[in-house]
């Protein structure tokens, strides 16, 4: 009995030596080399806000707080960073920073594989089976195209994980009761929240199968209750993460959100090619991407998992009688409902859930589907293996495959020849009508064959080799020789994921990061405090399709690196947001998922988790300590002085700058927030006007000795900003020094010749307090947006503390979890381990059958009938979704256009006609068409060409004008 345990364990821990061999043979240009895999949201999010933290845990301290962004915000609430994630400020002890962040994705990687492996290895398959689900689980195209989001691959891993916990706690031993708590708290510590969601979702559908599922032996009901406190206890541990993230949604821009804002970013039904062509749509590793949409970001839809994982989930599902098959099979089904979004019905029903509400991109939902299909496949190798012995069930199981094979074959050629042939018929094309359409889109159009043809390779051999891998098993004579084949598989289905994965691995040299640009070294140069702001930065968010010689385009959401990984050289010489951090320099602006809602709506950002993109007023850039701004244009403005040029990059440094903290010796009072913001927000607005106060912030102040300040009441529409900014102020209110100044707490010196307010031009927000000469005074929201503290006449010392409420509880109720997990641990380590419940056989499982296919018919109806009777869904899925003429023809029309606008009417005649070749039914490219026609002179063309625009789009009123205007004569 023990040496079978030590053989069981000694092959498990080889099994776990394969994955990580495996982990570090796919990443391998990161994990050979010094540089760091690198994207866009790695270089605007996810470095930059683990520096931060880094940095502050080398002096030891926690940085609640960070000033450098958004003029002060909240960033540990933030939670992207994960900064008391377990295997992030521990493994700092061993390694640099940049080490510790490049190897995070290996080590979840493998992670994952790990989990998997154990949860399936519970389950009584056999080696071959929990080793092929665990591999398809590890280097899924979600977690690799998500390594751009390094909170979602520190999440993706521990699915598998907790469900193990919870499984071995209900069937085996209480005495690992503990590491439901420990990983659940884990995981909430350092992953994105979207998949903290996900998660409770997946382990919420295992209990409702657990508590249906007749109970095995006494007292597994208990079990389960213990499963639950378990959770509930592991959230218990992340209080002090969760808490503040709670109270950061309260006051965002994510707090009041609806449908449309949900369903941002569903997943095109459309997409669903991708699982068997995954670069179907182009791929961002040789910038080809051209499957655009709410949310253009080729990760966001990349569910891929193999040709061989989806054949053996249908032999799964459609051979397999186990009741814990109804476990993946419901969540596989529910997830990709709920990945389509808005294309379901489904979505109305979730977008009603408070939590739920907050979110966006249900196509991450593919995260369910690919760990349920992982779970599948496993299923599906073991029925293979058990089948090999029964010549009938096999013969079926080979007719099934075949048809099985037969079936992506032929959807796989039926969409990507099209596609092929536009780019042949583009291909030949002359070389003056390729570059009409722009260096970018003839980029595209040139790499998008390549990958596609890539595909169609891959694809090929993936399908034939997994068709024969699966007969040679099918038609094994022992035991013995289908296992090893089991193992063949496992090596397939790796070489396809890793096929399609290695473009997956961007890596860019240390020095993007750690070399200071240009413009950063001449901004150190200044010894003020101080913020910057970008605005006229258009390569960022509107890229020129014809860039000068020295234009930069340091664009983070290209579509992708091949060849330009240099061009994110220019994101950090330009400060793209949050790369001012890696530097220590401030910024008013940022880029993250959550902004505060005043600070947004004050400096005019168009969305609910974009960064501020407006041209704020000199007064309001005074308020917020910004004193220079960086372009990529030329700006003629009185406010603005030019101090720095390098290229096409400028500095301009604001005429009126404030520093961070200032005095103010008059106040005005307006009635309600909203006047507030209007008032600051106008062209007339000068912070040293007086301090603006609403009413009801005063009220809440009412306790506090505020007399002695000297207070100037406005009459709303008698007194105005102008006016008090001509009124004798009886000189300087006084002078300000900082003593000093980190992320959670500011002391500074005054000395005012009169009661004033000490303006502190950073964010306001909850969990900041003051105190003057060591007594607590009330900090005030000032102008709407920032803090500000009264001090009295004369020299005293101010002290701007930011110790918020939320995280004080919040670390209580962690560690009081933490105590109750020990206890609860040393409570259960005596109790007796049960045997292991047995697989349920076949027999049990009739009724579930029935149910499994009952539930796919509902869902097949949820996802056909909107297809069917709604016009967008049915486009989306139709040729103008998938077929790539469309696109090439959209880019010679619009170019054509252009063309007509400069006069060069031959070329956009040109360029109409290959449009029409290519895709004849376009009716704009025949509009523009005859306008070429008619300004070149060919009236009867121009008349044929309008007609048949009319006859496409018979409501198109340009044609109807143009026909009109035709008929009279023109002059």
């Amino acid at each position: 009995m023990i040496r079978e345990l030590l053989r069981e364990k000694r092959a498990v821990l080889l099994q776990m030596g394969l994955l990580l061999l495996l982990v570090v043979l796919f990443f391998h240009r990161a994990a050979f080399s010094f540089d760091l895999l690198f994207y866009y949201d790695t270089i605007m999010q996810n470095f930059p806000f683990g520096l931060h933290f880094a940095e502050g845990f080398a002096d030891f301290t926690l940085r609640l707080w960070c000033p450098g962004m958004f003029s002060g915000f909240p960033l540990f609430a933030e939670g992207q960073a994960g900064p008391l994630y377990p295997l992030f400020a521990p493994l700092l002890l061993l390694a640099p920073f940049w080490v510790v962040f490049k190897f995070s994705v290996l080590l979840h990687s493998f992670l994952a594989g790990v989990f998997m492996l154990l949860f399936l290895r519970q389950m009584k398959l056999k080696p071959q089976s929990y080793l092929f689900g665990a591999v398809v689980f590890a280097f899924s195209g979600f977690f690799v195209a998500q390594v751009t989001h390094l909170n979602i691959i520190r999440g993706y891993c521990y699915l598998p994980g907790v469900l193990y916990a919870c499984q071995y706690v209900r069937d085996r031993d209480l005495r690992r009761w503990w590491l439901i708590p420990a990983l659940v708290g884990a995981f909430l510590l350092g992953t994105h929240p979207y998949i903290a969601i996900y998660l409770f979702l997946a382990v919420g559908l295992w209990l409702i199968f657990s508590l249906l599922r007749k109970p095995a032996r006494k007292g597994q009901r208990r079990r389960l209750i213990a499963v639950v406190l378990g959770l509930m206890l592991g959230i218990g541990v992340a209080a002090c993460q969760l808490l503040p993230s709670a109270e950061l949604l309260s006051h965002s821009t994510r707090e009041d959100t609806g449908v449309d804002f949900f369903t941002a970013g569903s997943l095109p039904v459309r997409n669903l090619i991708t699982f068997l062509l995954p670069s179907f749509f182009g791929t961002p590793g040789n910038s080809s991407y051209w499957g655009l949409g709410e949310i253009g970001l080729y990760a966001e839809f990349c569910g891929y998992v193999g040709l061989l994982t989806l054949l053996l989930a249908a032999i799964a599902v459609v051979f397999v009688r186990d009741r814990r098959l109804m476990y993946f099979w419901v969540l596989l089904i529910g997830a990709l409902l709920l990945a389509l979004g808005r294309h379901t019905p489904l979505h109305q029903l979730v977008a009603g859930i408070p939590i739920m509400s907050a979110t966006r991109t249900p196509a991450r939902f593919l995260y369910l589907v690919t760990f349920a299909l992982a779970g599948l496949s496993a299923f599906g190798i073991e029925h293979l293996l058990s089948v090999i012995s029964d010549k009938r069930r096999a013969r079926s199981a080979a007719i099934f495959i075949m048809i099985m094979v037969a079936l992506p074959i032929t959807l796989g050629l039926a969409f990507a020849l099209p596609n092929l042939k536009a780019i042949s018929l583009y291909n030949s094309q002359s070389p003056v009508l390729k570059t009409i359409i722009g260096e970018r889109s003839a980029s595209t159009f040139s790499h998008y064959g390549d990958a596609l043809r890539k595909d169609l390779l891959q694809f090929s051999v993936i399908i034939v080799a997994s068709a024969v891998l699966l007969l040679m098993m099918l038609h094994s004579s022992t035991p013995r020789r289908a296992g090893y084949i089991g193992y063949a598989l496992i090596a397939l289905i790796f070489v396809d994921l890793f096929w399609f994965g290695s473009d997956f691995n961007p890596v860019a040299s240390t020095k993007i990061f750690s070399k200071p640009p240009k413009a950063v070294r001449f901004l150190r140069m200044d010894g003020d405090i101080f913020r910057t702001i970008r605005w006229h930065v258009n390569e960022i968010w509107f890229p020129d399709e014809h860039p000068g010689k020295d234009a930069r385009r340091a664009d983070p959401f290209t579509p992708g690196w091949e060849d330009n990984l240099e061009k994110y050289k220019d994101c950090t010489d330009s400060l793209v947001p949050n790369t001012n951090l890696l530097y220590g320099v401030d910024s008013a602006d940022g880029y993250t998922s959550f902004l505060l809602s005043r600070y947004n709506e004050a400096l005019g950002a168009p969305g609910k988790c974009a960064m501020p993109r407006s041209k704020p007023t000199a007064g309001l850039m005074s308020l917020l300590n910004v004193k220079y701004g960086i372009s990529t244009q030329l700006i003629e403005s009185d406010q603005l002085c030019p101090v720095f040029a390098d290229k096409d990059l400028y500095i301009y440094r604001y005429r009126d700058f404030l520093p961070r903290f200032f005095l103010v010796d008059k106040t005005r009072v307006l009635p309600t927030d909203e006047e507030v913001l209007r008032d600051v927000t106008s062209p007339d607005f000068h912070p040293l006007a007086g301090l603006v106060l609403d009413r009801p912030q005063l009220q809440q102040a009412s306790g506090w000795d505020l007399e002695s300040l000297s207070f100037m009441w406005a009459i709303p529409g008698t007194e105005g900003p102008s006016d008090l900014r001509k009124a004798e102020s009886g000189g300087p209110p006084g002078e300000v020094a900082v003593l000093e100044y980190s992320a959670n707490e500011a002391v500074v010196r005054t000395n005012a010749n009169r009661p004033c307010w000490l303006i502190f031009s950073d964010n306001y927000y909850p969990g900041w307090s003051a105190s003057v000469n060591g007594s607590p005074v009330p900090v005030m929201r000032a102008y709407g947006l920032v803090k500000a503290a009264p001090v009295p006449r004369g020299t005293s010392e101010v002290r701007f503390s930011f110790e918020p409420e939320s995280f004080r509880l919040g670390l209580f109720i962690s560690l009081l979890s933490l105590l109750i997990g020990c206890c609860a641990a040393l409570c259960t380590r005596h109790v007796r381990q049960s045997e292991q419940m047995p697989p349920l056989s076949a027999s049990e499982d009739v009724r579930g059958l029935a149910l499994r296919w009952l539930i796919l018919l509902v869902a097949a109806g949820l996802v056909l009938v909107p297809i069917a009777f709604t016009k967008g869904n049915a486009d989306a899925f139709a040729s103008n979704g998938l077929r790539f003429e469309k696109v090439i023809a959209r880019a010679y029309v619009n170019s054509a256009s252009k063309a007509i606008e400069r006069g060069e009417n031959e070329l956009a005649r040109d360029a109409t006609l290959f449009a029409l070749e290519v895709s004849p039914e376009g009716f704009r490219a025949h509009y523009l068409l005859g306008v070429s026609l008619f300004k070149l002179g060919d009236r009867n063309g121009a008349r044929a060409a309008w007609q048949k625009c009319l006859q496409l789009k018979p409501d198109y009123s340009p044609a109807i004008r143009s026909l009109g205007v035709l008929g009279r004569g023109y002059r």
